[in-house]
């Protein structure tokens, strides 16, 4: 039997869509800190600044493989914060003292499956359900759209506000600082604002909820940390624990977390107010004197795949280009591709790219013959390499249209001829099976 012949449309409608949350990169964040006396007498300089730890709500995304201090710090914690302090000792009027540390951290995109738990909030965390002035507020209009949101479920519950919040407020990263409320009204702000408002809504529903700070990479930044600054929100579901939201990052995530956040300060909103403005908390520094910093964040070991495709007569031609998105050279490289049973004739699967350097890039070639119409199909090319901080990883996904007709039938003029030629070869056999 003749292989159908493949009609694709238009061309093959491969649609890139962002990388899935399965990867894991490694960074690198360095802080430098210059302490000024400005005063005209002596001071004993400090200063404090948060740290990224492993505690992470106990998600579990993110590991400081190492790090390095200028000087010992004195260490503590704050509610879920690790707190560095250090001393520089005695300043005189204009000297300065310099401290800095360099973290290297793992993070992995991670997602959680099942967010339909049943149970209830446990008594230690209601608290975290209760409105904070300026801030969180208890306003009548805040309450009424809480409760129109409400869900059969709190997993409902909390998709509805997510979605709310989502579509109701228009992303300006210039906006200033508001409070849920202010917001609520104004309609504009950037991710500190997305999160208050979800924050307000979800304590207003009974649902527990925190103040997240970090950042968000981004390679357009370049190494400029503080540009990278991210907020987004852990909300507490029962049955599924404390789950991160983040409105504004890459559409929206809920449940998910790509491996491009780095999380390093949480808050239950009692050190978000002071004097009834709103503002995140950062380094603490002696008095009389200037606090000046420096803070870089980059990938030290990073990969990206991306996948391209086009028609070669009855196969799909799908090309996997690898980047070296970091700083160390990546070895191993394997590339896997990965579809759905029964949509494409066996094809070889996982292949092997060539080591890259910092910047460099690779590709590789699959074939795939359809057996099957296909629309919007997800194909999903997963890349690791080794580096020597450990595995990297990354994913890349697109959507593909096939349709498949099957071979035209003979036109009715060649019927007309080939059924005298039949009917003739009939009458021949007979007649030679009579004698």
């Amino acid at each position: 039997m003749d292989r159908l012949p493949l009609l694709l449309l238009p061309l093959l409608l491969l649609s890139l869509l962002p990388p899935a949350c399965a990867g894991s990169s490694i960074y690198t964040f360095r802080a430098t800190y210059t302490v000024t006396n400005t005063s005209p007498s002596p001071v004993e300089g400090w200063v404090e600044v948060f740290a990224f730890d492993n505690e992470n709500l106990g998600w579990g995304f993110q590991r400081v493989l190492e790090e390095s201090f200028s000087a010992p710090p004195q260490e503590s914690r704050t509610g879920d914060n690790r707190v560095l302090r250090f001393s520089l000792g005695r300043l005189s009027p204009g000297g300065s003292a310099v401290v800095s540390l360099t973290q290297i951290l793992r993070v992995r995109g991670v997602r959680w499956e099942n967010l339909e738990g049943e149970g209830g909030i446990p008594q230690e965390l209601l608290g975290l359900t209760s409105p904070v002035p300026s801030l969180w507020e208890d306003a009548p209009e805040l309450r009424e759209r809480a409760g129109e949101l409400r869900g059969e479920t709190p997993y409902q519950t909390a998709r509805n506000l997510f979605e709310f919040v989502r579509d109701y407020l228009t992303y300006f990263s210039q906006a200033a600082n508001q409070s849920a409320l202010q917001v609520y009204h104004s309609r504009v702000g950037k991710c500190t604002e997305f999160s208050n408002l979800f924050i307000a809504l979800a304590r207003l529903s009974g649902l527990p909820a925190k103040f997240l700070a970090g950042y968000g990479y981004n390679p357009e930044w370049g190494e400029n940390a503080e540009r990278m600054g991210h907020a987004f929100v852990a909300l507490y579901l029962p049955g599924a624990g404390w789950v991160p939201v983040d409105e504004t990052w890459r559409g929206g995530q809920f449940g998910e977390l790509s491996e491009d956040h780095l999380l390093l300060f949480s808050s239950d909103g009692s050190n978000l107010v002071r004097e009834d403005e709103f503002s995140v908390p950062g380094e603490r520094w002696s008095g009389g004197t200037r606090l000046d910093k420096s803070l870089l964040l980059y990938r030290e070991a990073a990969v990206e795949v991306r996948l391209e495709g086009a028609v070669e007569g009855d196969n799909v031609r799908l090309w996997a280009t690898v980047r070296n998105a970091g700083r160390s050279r990546l070895e191993n490289l394997r590339v896997t591709l990965s579809a759905a049973e029964n949509a494409f004739a066996p094809f070889q699967a996982t292949r092997e790219l060539d080591p890259l350097d910092p910047g460099q890039t690779g590709s590789l070639p699959f074939s795939l013959r359809p057996l099957r119409g296909l629309e919007n199909f997800p194909l999903t090319a997963e890349v690791r390499a080794d580096s020597p901080y450990g595995e990297v990883s990354s994913e890349g996904t697109l959507l593909l249209t096939v349709a498949i007709r099957p071979s035209p039938s003979p036109s009715l003029p060649l019927l007309w001829i080939l059924l005298p030629v039949a009917l003739a070869l009939l009458l021949l056999l007979a007649l030679r099976l009579r004698r």
